[in-house]
């Protein structure tokens, strides 16, 4: 079905192109809400609110770029919005000391032992706030600025957040990585 004529349908409301549009980014919106929370129902919840926006919004999207860019965008602000509006605690702290520079890990070791589903797997075991800034710092792009805008917290506690997933998720990888060098070693 040409992408046009859907939009052209999104716009008149039309229920087939509407499902159309649903099923061929459903897995695009799915992925952007399961790094954003962990809760099945709430994820579902967010899948739904950030199609509803695209539906309501859709005579806005300009054919020039890219639609999965133009959803993607829209998902990740649901996302933020949901995240915003149950976050009951705020975010304060003082940093005395500096950020440690960035941790690293060997990328090879990495790319040999892990898939795209296990990588969420550990991005989905770490703390709201750290996985919040995460998702938006290294994998939706935002600056430290433009996260600690949307999250309502200061740039320092935004790099702290994230220095913290970093470092859990270095944590979380090498212990995945000692228990299978652990069981090789029982193989042989």
């Amino acid at each position: 079905m040409d992408i046009e004529k859907v939009i052209q349908g999104c716009i008149q409301n039309n229920r087939r192109s509407q499902n159309y549009l649903y099923e061929q980014y459903y897995p695009l919106m799915h992925n952007i809400a399961t790094r954003y929370c962990t809760n099945s129902s709430q994820v579902s919840s967010l899948i739904n609110a950030g199609f509803y926006k695209v539906f309501k919004n859709i005579q806005k999207y300009d054919v020039e770029y890219a639609l999965a860019t133009w959803m993607r965008n829209i998902m990740v602000n649901t996302c933020i919005d949901e995240y915003r509006k149950n976050s009951t605690i705020p975010i304060t702290m003082t940093l005395e000391e500096e950020i440690a520079p960035r941790v690293e890990i060997d990328r090879n070791t990495g790319e040999q032992h892990l898939q795209e589903k296990d990588v969420l797997e550990l991005i989905s075991q770490l703390n709201d706030v750290p996985r919040a800034v995460f998702n938006m710092y290294a994998i939706d792009g935002y600056s430290h600025k433009e996260i600690g805008e949307k999250l309502n917290i200061s740039p320092g506690v935004c790099r702290w957040h994230l220095h913290q997933a970093r470092t859990e998720l270095k944590k979380m990888l090498e212990s995945q990585l000692a228990k299978e060098n652990k069981s090789r070693e029982v193989v042989r």
